[in-house]
């Protein structure tokens, strides 16, 4: 069994030993349980994660999925770097995804994605907030469908009010276009998730209000600046929608990587390495 918890390093245990598992040594950060309320009421649960000893931390790193049910990774040994120089992390656990009920699952899909911006948004502010962290200081990540609510985001406060910085991974972007494709190897089996734009007006409309490229204003998004991250191998984003994006961006200082033969997922130590190169690039893009 592998204990993790946020802040820490992962601790193995053994269920035919003896000895009760191990509490992991918090020696990098605390972390705190917090609920925000949300546009319509709901109570939104999100871990914040601080730097030990620090009493204003040097940034804010939102980390986000809420889609397909499921439950939000609270893995920080990746941004142990970020936690080193002082920044905090807030791991948001909004609808769409896996943390609570199915019907708060339920409430996240299809239409239900325009709650899951106002979550995202709700946990944004509070964070900041409590930290006293700038929107200059703060940048929101997202990986795969996690795209969605940061490009979201990003579209919807396109000068930097919300946050300022954007980091992205094979990030999902293009909703209108790919559930109206029947030609992709996701699209057929996604229509519990996205909806039937093609055929419902109702979720046609329903995407206009919440997918990233449709929100992104002619003007772009000038005042955010980016990491983005795409693969050409990867058959489950295809890369052009982070190539569109963009283009769509426009006077966005914006960084884009498309590896060659790489897919979805980035296995074993190359993974590691260009995690490390992206933090790099934060960093300094953040000064």
């Amino acid at each position: 069994m592998r204990i993790i918890k946020p802040g820490t390093e992962a601790v193995w245990w053994n269920s035919h030993s003896p000895q009760r598992p191990l509490d992991a040594v918090n020696n990098l950060a605390e972390g705190k349980f917090r609920t925000v309320k949300s546009a319509d009421g709901s109570e939104v649960p999100y871990f914040l994660v601080k730097p030990l000893g620090i009493s204003k931390p040097a940034g804010l790193l939102v980390v986000g999925y809420g889609a397909y049910g499921l439950p939000t990774r609270l893995m920080t040994q990746r941004f142990v770097p970020l936690l080193n120089r002082g920044w905090s992390l807030a791991i948001g656990m909004w609808r769409g995804g896996g943390d609570h009920t199915p019907e708060w699952e339920d409430e996240g899909r299809m239409g239900g994605r325009e709650r899951v911006l106002e979550d995202a948004e709700a946990v944004v502010r509070d964070a900041r907030r409590v930290l006293g962290v700038s929107a200059a200081r703060t940048v929101g990540y997202g990986r795969s469908a996690g795209g969605l609510w940061v490009g979201g985001l990003c579209a919807k406060f396109p000068h930097g009010e919300l946050m300022e910085g954007a980091y992205m991974e094979v990030p999902y972007l293009d909703v209108l276009r790919t559930t109206t494709n029947r030609a992709l190897p996701l699209t057929n089996i996604e229509t519990d998730e996205f909806g039937l734009p093609e055929q419902r007006l109702s979720d046609f409309a329903s995407i206009l209000k919440w997918s990233p490229m449709e929100l992104i204003p002619e003007k772009g998004i000038p005042g955010i600046w980016q990491i983005v991250r795409t693969s050409l191998n990867d058959s489950e984003v295809f890369a052009y929608e982070s190539a569109k994006w963009i283009a769509r961006s426009k006077n966005s200082e914006a960084f884009l990587v498309v590896e060659d033969g790489q897919g979805h997922f980035v296995p074993g130590m190359r993974g590691i390495i260009q995690q490390a190169e992206d933090l790099a690039v934060l960093l300094e893009l953040s000064q």
